[in-house]
């Protein structure tokens, strides 16, 4: 499965989006700026994506919600620790309350950039998630197998309305 993801202005995106409504896409939009996500066994509709292969998913993606973005930095070398490491924990946050959907992203091109991306029913459980004791154990010290560190963004799945 590819994953394809694009950043911009919310009208653009919003366009791009219901052009491509037979697409399997998840658009989402903070304060600043929007972000459209295409899941798909082809080829994008983008024209300058991101692009990534997806490791692990769990859940459907749905038009609703609290989306996270956890942009984490791997060196290139530790990519297989990194992949085995996190694959073991990524069962952990499914069994939180308010949880949605998961997908853990590695990308295509050797920028080392991982992306998790989470979908919650709500910010708020997002929230209680971040202070839960299986937030700690996720986050766990893995070594020096980052490159940099990592960090997130979050925006809420837009709908029409």
């Amino acid at each position: 499965m590819n994953v394809y993801i694009t950043y911009g202005t919310a009208d653009f995106l919003h366009k791009i989006a219901k052009k491509h409504q037979q697409e399997h896409m998840l658009y989402m939009v903070e304060k600043e700026q929007a972000a459209l996500f295409h899941e798909t066994e082809g080829d994008t509709v983008f024209i300058a994506p991101h692009a990534y292969d997806v490791i692990y998913a769990k859940g459907e993606l749905v038009q609703s919600g609290f989306v996270t973005l956890n942009h984490i930095p791997v060196k290139l070398e530790s990519r297989p620790l990194f992949e085995f490491t996190f694959q073991k924990k990524t069962n952990i946050s499914e069994h939180q309350r308010g949880f949605q959907a998961l997908r853990v992203l590695r990308p295509q091109k050797d920028e080392g950039v991982y992306l998790i991306l989470t979908i919650w029913e709500s910010e708020a459980f997002f929230q209680d998630f971040q202070e839960s004791e299986t937030f700690f154990q996720l986050h766990e010290d893995t070594g020096s197998i980052f490159s940099r560190p990592a960090y997130l963004t979050s925006y809420h799945a837009a709908t029409d309305n």
